[in-house]
């Protein structure tokens, strides 16, 4: 038996990031602009527009922190107990997913050195997960670390994605 520990999330999380990230990101600009239409502070705007910018970026700041809370709910520690054909997929105590392994498809998205991503896609006789896990940092070329601010995994996190995709393919 062969453990694998890493955490990642899954593609109805990222589906749910999707929709929220921009949502959130569109809410403080309509909350500002039907401020100024219904509220009509038109003439201290048009004097001071330090504060209309000043509202503008605490919004914004809101807005990113609330994607990141919401991301780290959504990122989960998943344990892989591996056999010979066989598979199994914890999530805490929570046995998620066990099964023969049917069909195993790897996705690995590069960026010079790095992978950005890293999407593994796992289908049993019993049902299927897709893991998608993305690089919170990495090197570019010219060797300066690039943060991600949508990333999920760190890069000993997408190694033990890739080491469980080549076993199972083997």
């Amino acid at each position: 038996m062969e453990r694998y520990d890493f955490k990642a999330t899954t593609s109805n999380s990222d589906i749910i990031i999707g929709i929220v990230f921009p949502a959130l990101l569109m809410l403080p600009i309509l909350g500002v602009n039907l401020a100024l239409f219904y509220l009509g502070p038109d003439n201290f705007i048009k004097e001071n527009p330090i504060w209309l910018y000043l509202i503008f970026l605490i919004c914004m700041a809101g807005a990113f922190l609330l994607t990141k809370k919401v991301q780290e709910g959504l990122i989960r520690k998943y344990t892989v107990e591996f056999y010979n054909n066989s598979i199994r997929i914890w999530l805490g105590n929570d046995r998620i997913l066990s099964g023969i392994i049917r069909d195993c498809k790897l996705n690995i998205k590069m960026d010079g050195v790095n992978a950005k991503s890293i999407n593994l896609n796992i289908y049993t006789d019993s049902g299927n997960i897709k893991f998608r896990a993305r690089a919170k940092e990495f090197r570019k070329i010219t060797g300066v670390m690039t943060s991600n601010p949508l990333g999920t995994s760190e890069m000993r996190d997408m190694d033990e994605i890739y080491s469980l995709a080549q076993k199972i393919r083997m």
